[in-house]
């Protein structure tokens, strides 16, 4: 964990120059959260805050962002910190909530053991919450990115199916998107 943490810390100050996202993929991510003005939201390994401005726009009750890497966290800070609560903790150590929708943006690589996180979202969730697991690239160009610098720190994206079957335990798989486009797999809590 200390070397994800330091890999991002070091990252964090050109974060938002070299990662690009697109805006309208961004926002097709987010109608599959089914975000409503009442929705309490997680996101999870937010970064310096990327999705916070999108999910804004969907007035949710509350946004929180959580990230290992106090440096993108006094990022995001900086940005959102007005209108997004942020904290600089593991996930997989946290344990408030419950949310309508945790969401891994942009970041479902570097959790090196996949089950632990899904486990963990599903315990975060309301009874009817959602779990969103989405790239605005590809699967093929996030694993080209990961396979380089990011290899230490980071596994395969596997494919939406894979992911889909180990949600199984915990989530009811709503939607699959896995082309040359965009990565994202959607599960209501069980």
């Amino acid at each position: 964990m200390n070397k994800i943490r330091a890999y991002f810390d070091a990252l964090a100050p050109q974060w938002d120059e070299v990662s690009v996202h697109d805006p309208q993929k961004i926002r097709k991510i987010l109608h599959s959260c089914h975000l409503s003005k009442k929705s309490h939201v997680l996101d999870i390994a937010c970064g310096t805050g990327v999705l916070a401005p999108f999910l804004l726009e969907w007035e949710p009750a509350s946004v929180t962002g959580i990230d290992l890497s106090p440096k993108m966290i006094d990022i995001a800070q900086k940005k959102y910190g007005d209108r997004v609560t942020y904290i600089c903790r593991d996930v997989l150590e946290y344990t408030s909530g419950p949310f309508d929708v945790c969401i891994v943006y942009s970041a479902f690589p570097h959790f090196l053991e996949p089950e632990r996180l899904l486990e963990k979202a599903n315990s975060l969730l309301s009874s009817s919450g959602r779990l969103v697991i989405a790239h605005s690239q590809s699967r093929e160009q996030i694993n080209s990115i990961h396979g380089g610098s990011a290899s230490q720190v980071s596994r395969g994206l596997m494919e939406a199916s894979q992911l889909a079957e180990l949600m199984e335990p915990w989530f009811a798989v709503e939607e699959i998107v896995d082309d040359e486009q965009m990565y994202l797999v959607c599960g209501r809590k069980k």
